[in-house]
């Protein structure tokens, strides 16, 4: 049974890339045989996690679909978004619309979809998920007692804010969807 919902704009999505897709990035990535090794439940929870942590940034535009939280239509992820430049009275010309910054963010009719390097972000931040768990999980423990700095042979500050993995941050700066408030917390 299949745990991901990946279907864009969805009130029940819970990932922006299925498994297989993530199957395949993997596949054609240097050292992805650990992806492989582990459990299907495990990387579709992985997956579903990293798109959870995705969603705590700040992202520029708004979402697609502005529907109330009681209306079955409502978007449950951040994504798929219009980019900030976006002019509602401009959706049938979307070359007009966007800068050439955004065009990501949009297919060629100019409908807002799950960029790609929105998934490529969610496939490394499910992998350093699954490669860190028992690491991230100890540091979570932390956090929640209230630590903010550990001293030693390693010394390490605490944030409070956005915890994305490095290789998944540098998708989303490529994908030029940031505000300026996402910052990086781990690498």
């Amino acid at each position: 049974m299949t745990l991901i919902v990946a279907t864009a704009g969805s009130s029940s999505a819970n990932s922006y890339a299925t498994l297989a897709e993530a199957n395949i990035y993997f596949s054609k990535r240097l050292a992805g045989d650990f992806w492989a090794l582990k459990s299907e439940e495990d990387r579709e929870k992985s997956l579903i996690m990293a798109t959870s942590n995705l969603d705590t940034l700040s992202f520029s535009g708004r979402k697609s679909s502005v529907a109330n939280f009681g209306d079955a239509l409502y978007q449950f992820l951040e994504w798929p978004r219009l980019p900030p430049s976006s002019d509602i009275y401009m959706l049938n010309l979307p070359h007009l619309m966007f800068s050439k910054d955004y065009n990501a963010w949009m297919d060629n009719q100019g409908l807002p979809i799950i960029p790609y390097l929105l998934k490529e972000a969610e496939f490394e931040e499910a992998h350093f998920l699954i490669k860190n768990v028992s690491f991230i999980d100890k540091r979570d423990q932390l956090r929640s007692q209230g630590v903010t700095s550990i001293s030693g042979s390693v010394n390490e500050n605490f944030a409070s804010k956005t915890r994305i993995c490095e290789r998944a941050m540098l998708s989303l700066l490529r994908l030029k969807c940031l505000s300026s408030s996402s910052r990086l917390d781990r690498g």
